[in-house]
Parts: C-alpha cells; sequence; structure tokens
C-alpha cells in the first residue's frame, strides 16, 4: 500500500496476510462515512505509538480480560462476561455453524471461552467465532446483529443505572415520608404544648387569657384575672423538692397539696390533682376561674397554675398553720 492509492466506498484495502484492511465505516449509527481502521468497543491498540504512525499491523488487544480467562488461569471469581450488540454489520469471516436456537447459542457461546462472538440469522442459523474478527463491516442498513463477547465491566451500565437511580428515588421518598412523619408528630406535640399554655376560660361570655408568666414574689398582689402566671412543671417540683412527702400538708379529695419555696423565698402551698381523682379539666378550670376572681384578705389568693401533659397544678399562696385570730386581727 502506497500513500498515492486512492480509493472509494464500499473499496478496501487488504494488509498481507489479510488480517487488516483499510476502508470506509461508520461510527454507531452515523450516517457519516469515514476512512481508517478502528478497534471495536471493549479493544484497544496495542501499541498506540505504532498506530499514531499509520502501522496497524500490531492489531487491538482487550481493555480487559474475559471472566472466563481470569477463572481459568487463577481461579479468580467475579461477574460473569456478556455481549455487547452491533446492528446492521457484515459478520466476520470463518465461522463456525450449529443448529443451535438463539437463544441457545447465546448459551453455546458463553460456555465455550474461546468464543469471540455469535451471530443468529434467520435461514442461516447460529454463527460463531473464535479468535480474531477479520473483515467485519458496519452496514447503514441491512446486515445482521453480531454479539461480541465482554468482560461485565465493558458493557453497557445504562440497565444498571437505571435499576440504582430507581431504587435511590424509592429509598429517598420512603425517607422523607419518615422524616416528615415525625416532624409532624414533634410540631403537632409542640403544638399541644402551646395550647396548654393558652387556655382560654370563658365566664358569660367574655373569654380570659393565662399567659406564661413566671412573676411571683412582690408582684402577687397586682395579679388579675385576665392574666394568671402559669409555671413550669419543672420549677414546681423544684419548689417542693420533687413533691417530697417530707413537704406534704395533707391530702384532698382531688389529690395531695405540697409545701414549697420559690427561688425568691417566697413560700407557696402547691395542690397536686391526682390522676386518679374524678376532677376533670373542665372541674380545673372552674377551680381556677372561680378563686381567681377572689381577693380577700382573709383568703388564701390563687398565684398561679400549672398544666403540663397530664399534670394539672393549682398555687397557693402559703398560710401558716397558726390561729386564724393572728390573721383576723
Amino acid at each position: 500500500m502506497t500513500s498515492t492509492r486512492f480509493i472509494e466506498d464500499p473499496e478496501t484495502l487488504v494488509s498481507n496476510g489479510s488480517a487488516f484492511k483499510l476502508g470506509f465505516f461508520s461510527l454507531a449509527d452515523s450516517t457519516n462515512r469515514y476512512v481508517g481502521i478502528c478497534c471495536l468497543r471493549g479493544y484497544e491498540p496495542k501499541y498506540i505509538e505504532e498506530w499514531s504512525r499509520g502501522n496497524w499491523t500490531s492489531g487491538c488487544v482487550r481493555k480487559t480480560p474475559l471472566q472466563c480467562e481470569r477463572t481459568n488461569s487463577s481461579g479468580q471469581q467475579g461477574k460473569l462476561d456478556g455481549f455487547f450488540r452491533l446492528t446492521t454489520v457484515k459478520v466476520p469471516d470463518f465461522a463456525d455453524w450449529s443448529l443451535a436456537l438463539e437463544d441457545e447459542c447465546r448459551e453455546q457461546c458463553l460456555k465455550n471461552c474461546s468464543c469471540m462472538a455469535y451471530s443468529y440469522y434467520s435461514g442461516i442459523g447460529c454463527m460463531s467465532w473464535s479468535g480474531n474478527l477479520i473483515d467485519l463491516q458496519k452496514f447503514t442498513q441491512g446486515g445482521a446483529d453480531l454479539y461480541i463477547r465482554l468482560a461485565n465491566s465493558e458493557l453497557d451500565k445504562k440497565k444498571d443505572m437505571k435499576a440504582i437511580i430507581s431504587v435511590t428515588i424509592v429509598i429517598g421518598t420512603i425517607a422523607i415520608g419518615i422524616c416528615t412523619y415525625f416532624s409532624w408528630r414533634w410540631r403537632r406535640k409542640q403544638t399541644m404544648k402551646d395550647k396548654s399554655k393558652e387556655i382560654l376560660l370563658s365566664d358569660r361570655g367574655d373569654a380570659y387569657q393565662i399567659y406564661d408568666m413566671n412573676r411571683l414574689g412582690d408582684n402577687a398582689n397586682q395579679v388579675k384575672l385576665e392574666e394568671l402566671p402559669l409555671l413550669a412543671l419543672e420549677k414546681l417540683a423544684t419548689a417542693t423538692n420533687n413533691f417530697h412527702e417530707a413537704n406534704k400538708l395533707g391530702q384532698g379529695g382531688f389529690g395531695p397539696v405540697y409545701r414549697g419555696k420559690l427561688p425568691g423565698g417566697q413560700e407557696i402551698a402547691v395542690k397536686r390533682l391526682s390522676r386518679a381523682s374524678a376532677q376533670g379539666l373542665e372541674e380545673f378550670m372552674n377551680e381556677v376561674m372561680v378563686i381567681s376572681k377572689i381577693q380577700h384578705r382573709n383568703l388564701v389568693r390563687l398565684l398561679g397554675c400549672c398544666i403540663e401533659g397530664d399534670e394539672k397544678l393549682l398555687i397557693y399562696e402559703y398560710m401558716p398553720n397558726k390561729s386564724l385570730d393572728a390573721f383576723l386581727f
């Protein structure tokens, strides 16, 4: 072959021994035609330096050895080999022919480690090739389908990627659903807590709101019906030494009463509604409303209340156990 030799599509130039042909070809499904020599998918030039100088005699070699070759040589296990489909091609020369059906043709090639490719053509049957694939041409139309054997890592991963993306979407959707559910639970719990701190007491069409205002002590005399302090259960537990038996003043029909002391030093009496008591939320609110309206110097004053979950408590000013005339005169 010389540099002054010209060819036209579909002419080819054949090397000595017919190992290589220089001719026209198309890449993938492109309709454009090119002149040259190229390697099949999964193959690469054996010596790229020689190819760059126009010497293609070294040919193409596999990028990745077949799994069956690795198993036979070293016993290494891995994913099975597969096949890459080339459409509309002229199949290589020197095929081995058999009467196997299409599915059987594939299995026969897969079981034979020397089988490099196979093709099933209606009317001809099963064809397989061992060794080099010689005189393989790509057509724009017509031809047959050729299945080239490749290592699993060289196969098209689009299907695997679709499966991975699908699984990721499903897992992501489930994770978002779980997070949304627990977020809703947390918000609902917070809302219930906030509602417990904003109890509306209705009386004759008037609404009175209990605010979360921890302001006892000197300001206790300024407490109004519209603004009654709502104390935290944690503070009341601290004031009564966690409702210790030593601080218990007595037991009423609706629950025990404890003596406590606030951080400012003011002593208080805490009535803790028993969970076993028949007094419900309505009776509790009625008691709050009635007692908070009564302002008399000879009666204990309601300083606040606490409603957290199932806990309902009333906080009164503490009256020492003395004779009544000590307070009246």
